[in-house]
């Protein structure tokens, strides 16, 4: 019997769900959440992407540890993702719901290992993309 329990054991560790991660929480980037009656639908993907090109540059020089980056994806923030409830909780629903998810791995200088950085964005009317959060795993 004791001969079964370690190989079921390792069974149940291997075949456990890898979501298990939970995100960490998520860091207001303008101290304060975005205004939801200033919050549009997206008009484009592609204002992201343009914004992702100054506002990621920047962040990376304030860390002299980091190499280079790329953008991995940006999806839609939606309730199935582990970085739902850490959004909903740093502003609220709504927010959350109008928000967008940018995957950005980040190499560093003294590291073989990768990190990724998570970044929150929403549009707003009339001033467009905002980047409003910031999480990593």
């Amino acid at each position: 019997m004791k001969m079964l329990l370690l190989p079921l054991l390792l069974i149940c560790f291997i075949l456990s769900p890898n979501e298990t991660q939970a995100a960490l929480p998520v860091k207001l980037l303008q101290e304060k959440c975005p205004e939801l009656q200033k919050i549009n639908k997206p008009s484009s993907l592609q204002e992201l992407q343009a914004k992702l090109q100054v506002v990621v540059p920047s962040m990376m020089a304030q860390d002299p540890t980091s190499k280079n980056w790329r953008v991995v994806s940006t999806t839609k923030l939606n309730h199935s993702s582990p970085y739902y409830k850490s959004a909903v909780k740093a502003c609220n629903k709504e927010t959350a719901d109008h928000s967008y998810l940018v995957d950005v791995l980040v190499t560093k200088k003294s590291t073989n290992f990768p990190i990724h950085i998570h970044l929150l964005a929403t549009n707003r009317v009339s001033k467009g993309w905002l980047i409003w959060g910031l999480t990593t795993y």
